[in-house]
């Protein structure tokens, strides 16, 4: 299997929606040349609901995109190129074929002007790409203030989670992607999973509340006032930590408040997440002057 190949099986097992510009953009940024690289409109009408880039192929010593957008073609008139089919079944099966060929015929003669508009919008990809890395993670106060950032995480956290904001549309709701952008943030491992918790709530058995007499349909009539309450908790798992790191979690540790902010920005509403935060084991004695409640001390 050459090369082209093997990377057309890699890049086609990829599942995610990706614009082919931002695609071309970072295969050039990796050392590719925009000549080994061909772009083909296949037509909008075949376009998948999700999918911008149909497949990659290999043709060659290149590597074709094929991509779900009206081209050249598909803009002109539609009998320009192409013939009116016939009534009868033995007339309709010759035009169909007539017009298949016209359609890659044509196709062929407009592909390099189509490349050629296509390079120019992957060359604005390209300028667009390197200003928005280049704002997102500079010094730049106007761009930490724009985004309402505390003055005091300037230095560490600020220019990550500037450059993860513009991206907010497609982090939230994406829990994998959600813990990718945490762990970028705070440059410590992050992952997530879904907990079944549960808490129940318990009458005060010196309360008039319950007593006979005392009961309110809809209220505690049934349940006596005693409630239990089971859902599904979206829980983050931050490390193993070194232990030095333990009071950059703890309030108002910079990370701390730097969760505070992720979660404003990347959580729906709906979500009540839970952190959790793990040490390495190695740091995980006990020492009086380093010593945190619930992270590496107990209390008896």
């Amino acid at each position: 299997m050459n090369f082209m190949q093997e990377l057309a099986d890699k890049l086609n097992a990829i599942r995610e929606n990706m614009r082919a510009e931002a695609v071309l953009c970072d295969m050039i940024r990796n050392g590719f040349q925009p000549e080994d690289i061909v772009v083909r409109f296949k037509g909008s009408h075949k376009k998948n609901w999700d999918s911008d880039i149909r497949n990659f192929e290999p043709t060659g010593k290149r590597l074709r995109i094929n991509i779900s957008r009206d081209g050249l073609f598909h803009s002109l008139p539609e009998f320009l190129f192409l013939q009116s089919p016939e009534t009868d079944n033995l007339g309709k099966a010759a035009v169909n074929e007539f017009n298949r060929s016209q359609e890659n015929k044509v196709s062929v003669l407009l592909n390099p002007v189509e490349n050629e508009l296509f390079a120019l919008r992957t060359d604005l990809e390209t300028v667009e790409d390197e200003q928005l890395g280049g704002l997102a993670m500079s010094d730049s106060i106007r761009i930490h203030g724009f985004w309402r950032l505390p003055a005091r995480l300037y230095k560490r956290i600020n220019p990550r989670l500037s450059a993860l904001i513009p991206y907010v549309h497609a982090i939230v709701g994406d829990f994998e992607m959600t813990s990718r952008s945490l762990s970028f943030l705070l440059e410590d491992l992050v992952s997530w999973s879904f907990e079944q918790t549960g808490r129940s709530f318990h009458p005060d058995p010196y309360s008039t509340a319950a007593a006979l007499g005392t009961y309110v349909t809809g209220d505690n009539l049934v349940t006596s006032g005693e409630v239990s309450e089971i859902k599904n908790t979206l829980v983050f798992t931050i490390g193993p930590i070194a232990g030095t790191d333990i009071s950059l979690y703890i309030w108002p540790g910079i990370k701390a408040e730097a969760i505070k902010l992720f979660m404003d920005y990347f959580l729906p509403l709906e979500i009540d997440p839970e952190i959790k935060i793990t040490v390495r084991e190695e740091d995980q004695a006990f020492c009086l002057n380093e010593s945190y409640l619930g992270f590496n001390t107990a209390h008896n």
